[in-house]
């Protein structure tokens, strides 16, 4: 088997994503990896309401949000269960799924860990997936925590909890 040295967790902040970081960071620890956290910034200039907006800096206003974004990314780093000094925390700017897969080829990673959108199926088929774009561009393993792995488990570990008790 081949030593993964690097595991790219992307980070949007929403439960899910939280949720598949803590799977993320289980494996980094397993597998003695590195573990990169990335979050990405939509492009302002991109953005539908941008040509609408005369006379913003649209500069300024992705800085502003690449500095929050950091920020928010270096306070997660620790509560991490796994030493500073292997987790690297970067934020980009530009669509999300070709920015993690370029990240991921940049910094030779051997597994990118990332959740399924918490989008519904109408926002999914408009929108398109991150995930499933991730999924079809790595070149990479790429494993996707299922928006829902989380809470099944939670609701199957509390049902045998409730059983435990109520046969007690």
């Amino acid at each position: 088997m081949s030593r993964i040295a690097v595991v790219v967790a992307p980070v949007d902040f929403t439960k899910s994503s939280t949720q598949a970081l803590g799977d993320a960071v289980t494996w980094a620890n397993d597998l003695g990896s590195e573990m990169h956290l990335l979050h990405i910034v939509p492009d302002p200039i991109s953005q539908a309401w941008s040509a609408e907006a005369v006379g913003v800096d649209f500069e300024a206003v992705g800085r502003e949000w690449v500095e929050t974004a950091q920020r928010d990314l270096d306070a997660l780093v620790p509560t991490l269960p796994l030493p500073p000094a292997r987790v690297k925390a970067r934020v980009q700017m530009g669509k999300p799924g070709e920015q993690i897969v370029a990240y991921a080829k940049e910094h030779d990673a051997g597994l990118i860990i990332m959740a399924s959108g918490e989008h519904g199926r109408m926002a999914r088929l408009l929108l398109g997936s991150v995930a499933d774009y991730v999924v079809r561009t790595a070149t990479c393993p790429v494993l996707i925590i299922p928006v829902h792995a989380h809470s099944a488990h939670q609701a199957g570990a509390t049902a045998s909890a409730n059983e435990r008790t109520t046969a007690a």
